[in-house]
């Protein structure tokens, strides 16, 4: 019941820290739930003491602004490209996870949108697709995101 919720912990600077990622105004086919699902789950993730970064790939409209004005995110970013997400996603790594002694106990990242399986000669590569991304070329290459985290020894769990 509503009554049995407990209040928002806050976000503590060496706490857990999310960044994600939603897309949704795809021109050839849109998504209906990715960026609500994402924001409900940014709200979740902040009331339960996680610093996080949403990014979306448009401005919110004023239900999604409501739903998150609750507990909102530390951060809420625009990005349009896969360029634009591979750069948020760097920024973010070396902000939480770059120093050592300043280093965020742990990290998620999650993507919503359209992505799809490559092959790379024999190897199966999986890609988040950005808005202006097309099938077949662009978007992030989440086995490169996974190598970044793993070369560092991150706490980073990657969702897609």
């Amino acid at each position: 019941s509503a009554g049995l919720s407990a209040p928002p912990v806050a976000a503590r600077p060496d706490g857990p820290v999310a960044i994600l990622v939603a897309a949704k105004n795809y021109p050839q086919e849109p998504l209906n739930n990715s960026v609500d699902s994402t924001i409900k789950l940014a709200a979740a993730l902040a009331r339960n003491g996680y610093g996080v970064t949403l990014v979306t790939d448009g401005p919110l409209d004023e239900q999604a602004q409501a739903d998150l004005a609750a507990v909102p995110p530390e951060d809420v970013r625009v990005a349009v490209t896969a360029a634009e997400v591979d750069g948020l996603l760097d920024d973010w790594l070396t902000r939480h996870f770059g120093d050592k002694r300043k280093r965020a106990c742990f990290g998620l990242c999650c993507f919503s949108g359209h992505g799809e399986t490559r092959l790379d000669g024999a190897t199966k590569v999986p890609y988040f697709l950005a808005r202006d991304d097309e099938s077949g070329s662009g978007g992030v290459n989440l086995n490169r995101l996974k190598c970044k985290i793993g070369k560092s020894w991150l706490p980073v769990v990657l969702l897609v």
